[in-house]
């Protein structure tokens, strides 16, 4: 069995389905997996890339994979549409998770965001909501 250099993960609602990759870009592994499944294969897995797009979901994940020595690659959305193929289809999602890392470059990339700073984010959209809110009330 060859060595898996990077994993192409697609996050879902209950179901991931995992693609791992060889160096030469041949695909050693396609696994569908739940999340506590996913996590328990991921703490014992040893570490290499793993590849993902980029939602708020994928932020934790990436968080909890990286605490395992991993290193997370977080892909803009829109650089992942042109890897889809037919319709949503998560068993035939990318043909190689090497190949969309390679193709699509650092610009693509987006950097984890930690807990704190989410937190911080939605502290500051609630704000901005409430002002909005006060000021339509002081208008009418």
């Amino acid at each position: 069995m060859e060595e898996v250099t990077i994993i192409g993960v697609d996050l879902a609602k209950n179901l991931f389905q995992l693609h791992g990759a060889a160096a030469d870009g041949t695909v050693v592994f396609r696994k569908k997996l739940s999340r506590p499944q996913f996590a328990r294969f991921m703490a014992n897995h040893p570490a290499c890339e793993v590849a993902m797009e980029a939602c708020p979901s994928a932020h934790h994940w990436a968080r909890e994979i990286s605490r395992h020595g991993h290193e997370v690659r977080l892909i803009a959305p829109i650089y992942v549409k042109p890897f889809i193929k037919r319709q949503k289809n998560d068993r035939r999602l990318p043909t190689s998770p090497l190949t969309v890392c390679a193709k699509v470059g650092p610009r693509a990339l987006q950097r984890i965001i930690s807990r704190g700073f989410l937190l911080t984010l939605a502290l500051h959209h609630s704000r901005r909501l409430l002002a909005s809110d006060l000021e339509q009330g002081a208008k009418m």
